[in-house]
């Protein structure tokens, strides 16, 4: 097997996956890949640009998928995009924390906020500096919200609960509900 960033981002995905971020050391990333720890920076400088990696991978499905956002008003394609991104995050063990730490990368976090901009964008009478603020807002509170609530899983996890049981029931709707009060501030027509 050749070595390559994309091997890399695998295997170092499937760890976090399986141990989570705290355990997804460059050295165990090696061992996994069967090569040894001086390799991995060839392709990756640090850990933290490994770490942006497997964050814009997380995000891909996102930032790929962004044209195909339907809804009939700009604030049901803006719910589904959010949606779509807190979905991703909680698809991964600790995926908002990784992508959080990511979000150090400013190509990440400009794809990110354009996105969540775009579904802002539709419609509406928005200004540009409105879209982008809101954008950067709901940015936070998507990460904010689902690394809460992945928290508090691993928490109950940890304390003996199935995993099956140790989500949430209130975490979709308490995320619904904090993208509804950021979108309804955006659409009242004031000037901040």
């Amino acid at each position: 097997m050749q070595l390559t960033r994309e091997s890399i981002i695998t295997a170092s995905l499937d760890i976090a996956d399986t141990y989570g971020l705290a355990d997804m050391t460059m050295r165990r990333v090696a061992r996994q890949l069967g090569v040894a720890p001086g390799a991995l920076y060839w392709h990756f400088p640090s850990k933290q640009a490994l770490i942006a990696a497997i964050g814009q991978a997380i995000c891909a499905p996102i930032l790929d998928g962004a044209a195909t956002v339907t809804g009939d008003t700009w604030m049901e394609r803006t719910i589904v995009m959010c949606d779509r991104l807190r979905t991703a995050l909680l698809d991964h063990r600790d995926g908002a924390e990784i992508v959080s730490a990511a979000l150090s990368d400013a190509d990440l976090r400009s794809a990110l906020t354009a996105t969540i901009s775009a579904a802002l964008d539709t419609g509406n009478a928005l200004s540009q500096a409105h879209r982008e603020a809101g954008a950067t807002t709901l940015l936070h509170f998507i990460m904010g919200e689902t690394l809460h609530e992945q928290s508090v899983t691993a928490l109950r996890i940890a304390e003996g609960s199935d995993p099956a049981e140790a989500s949430t029931p209130t975490g979709e709707t308490t995320f619904r509900q904090g993208v509804a009060l950021v979108l309804k501030g955006l659409g009242a027509p004031r000037d901040i």
